[in-house]
Formats: C-alpha cells, sequence, structure tokens
C-alpha cells in the first residue's frame, strides 16, 4: 500500500511540475486580432497622410527587423529600413491606400501573422498622381512594451491597373 501512495504521489508532483498549456480560446484569439486590426488601420492611416515620422513608428526597432520590398531587396535592421526608405517619402504628399481583405492568425499572446491585400498609389510634392497598383503585404506582429510592432513584413505590387 506504501509503494502504491509512493507511486501517486510521485505523478502527482510530476504532474504539477508539467508546464500549463496555454492554449487561447477563439474569443481570446478574436480580441488579439482586433488590436492587431486597429493598429494597422492607425499605421495605414498615417501613411496614406504621407506622416513617415509618425508611421514608421509601427516598425519593431531593432536589428533583427526584417523587410522583403516589391523591388526584390531584403532589408535587415530598423535603421537600414529607415535610411533606405525615409527620403522616398519625403517626396510623397500622400497616398491613396485600399485595403480589400485582412486575414490573421494569432499565433500567441504575443504574436501575430497578418496577410492584406489592396490596391495603392502615391501623390508626389508636386502634385503629381502615380498609377493604382495592386499590393499584397504579410507582416509578424510582435507585443512590445510599447505596443505591437511589425517584427518583419514582405511586400509584393503588381503592375499599374488598367484605368
Amino acid at each position: 500500500m506504501r509503494r502504491f501512495v509512493l507511486a501517486a504521489y510521485a505523478l502527482t508532483v510530476l504532474a504539477a511540475c508539467q508546464p500549463a498549456t496555454t492554449e487561447l480560446t477563439e474569443e481570446q484569439k478574436a480580441e488579439i486580432a482586433a488590436e492587431v486590426n486597429a493598429t494597422l488601420d492607425t499605421m495605414w492611416d498615417l501613411f496614406r497622410q504621407a506622416d513617415y515620422d509618425h508611421g514608421i513608428e509601427y516598425w519593431e526597432n531593432s536589428p533583427e527587423m526584417a523587410f522583403a520590398g516589391i523591388l526584390g531587396e531584403i532589408v535587415m535592421g530598423f535603421t537600414t529600413l529607415d535610411n533606405l526608405y525615409r527620403p522616398f517619402f519625403a517626396t510623397l504628399a500622400s497616398q491613396e491606400v485600399y485595403i480589400a481583405e485582412r486575414h490573421f492568425k494569432v499565433l500567441t499572446t504575443d504574436a501575430v501573422y497578418a496577410m492584406e491585400r489592396g490596391t495603392y498609389s502615391q501623390t508626389d510634392t508636386s502634385g503629381v498622381v502615380g498609377p493604382t497598383r495592386p499590393f499584397a503585404y504579410t507582416y509578424l506582429w510582435v507585443r512590445t512594451g510599447i505596443g505591437w510592432k511589425i517584427s518583419s513584413a514582405h511586400m509584393s505590387a503588381g503592375d499599374p491597373e488598367e484605368q
């Protein structure tokens, strides 16, 4: 009988030492996706206004941040991304961005994979409006101490749409 009690006690202790399952409920996933969705909306509103200084704040300021762009480049690090795109955004007055669809896969409480597609056009500071192009974006959003940030992203864009 002692062996049985000892065995039962040992199994109880082992079971108690196992890490807790952190499976998210569908409600939790929906809440997290809604947070990232609202963050994306705010970020795009800033970039529509060509407000680069505030829009870029949604990107993770770290050397590990990565972006694969429409020219086939892979940009590693926030500073490199900023140095590459800040001069371009200085030539923009505004952007028209239409999001046709958006999807989320909540990976953890602190990481979300997002995909979206839509169209965009850009107006430069002299008033010239560029063509409307289709695009698709994928993002890995991470929750940091100061909010949701883009840790990595990929953008692809197609040829201008027929007008």
